[in-house]
């Protein structure tokens, strides 16, 4: 509920750190951009053949588009589940961006715009994004990322992911420390409504296609 702006600022409270623009991309429209970038290159965490992607633990492969889409999309076989195929997408779409920021080329420009349309939504606007290319663009070889690991849980019927405090507070704390923040002083127990150090909030679990 409350679309991006909603998740942005329940993402803002449940770690207490600022977001400034956000990005939802649409797994859907992979194919089409990672062929917009002539393709990209993985190491697999895991062997596995799931449609058009077959690959080998550790094996760096050339994926095209259908098969980039194919890598991302199975968790079945995935000892992690969704957690496991989330990091998949992770990988694919660091790629993405580092082989985009490396295109000088207008048309290949053009190409990948093209393959964005319908497939992004964003609140950065077009002068925000030539920002970022322009003086952030080496950034790209460095980007981190962050997984809040929940547990399983059954609320009213509805499965969800409960993330414990400690996990909250070690995602808190990596992302403001990359910020040059000081750690939170909000993520304590006291915080909750129950008063129950080990599971602070939670959310819907799963992002599947």
């Amino acid at each position: 509920m409350g679309g991006a702006a909603g998740s942005v600022s329940t993402v803002e409270k449940l770690l207490d750190i600022p977001i400034d623009f956000y990005a939802i991309v649409n797994m859907g429209g992979l194919e089409k951009m990672v062929n917009a970038v002539g393709g990209v290159d993985v190491v697999p965490p895991m062997t596995f053949h799931y449609g058009n992607a077959n690959v080998v633990k550790g094996k760096k492969i050339h994926l095209n588009g259908k098969e980039a889409l194919d890598y991302s999309r199975m968790r079945e076989e995935d000892p992690l589940g969704d957690y496991g195929r989330q990091k998949r997408q992770r990988q694919v779409l660091q790629k993405l961006v580092v082989k985009g920021v490396g295109i000088t080329s207008i048309p290949r420009y053009k190409q990948i715009l093209t393959s964005l349309n319908g497939n992004m939504k964003t609140d950065m606007t077009f002068n925000d994004m030539l920002t970022i290319r322009t003086k952030y663009g080496n950034a790209s070889h460095h980007i981190k990322s962050q997984t809040l690991q929940g547990q399983d849980a059954m609320i009213d019927g509805i499965s969800y992911q409960v993330a414990p405090l400690s996990e909250l507070q070690k995602v808190s704390h990596n992302i403001r420390r990359t910020l040059d923040l000081n750690d939170s002083t909000k993520l304590t127990s006291s915080s909750t409504d129950t008063g129950d150090d080990s599971q602070y909030t939670s959310s819907t679990s799963g992002s599947g296609y």
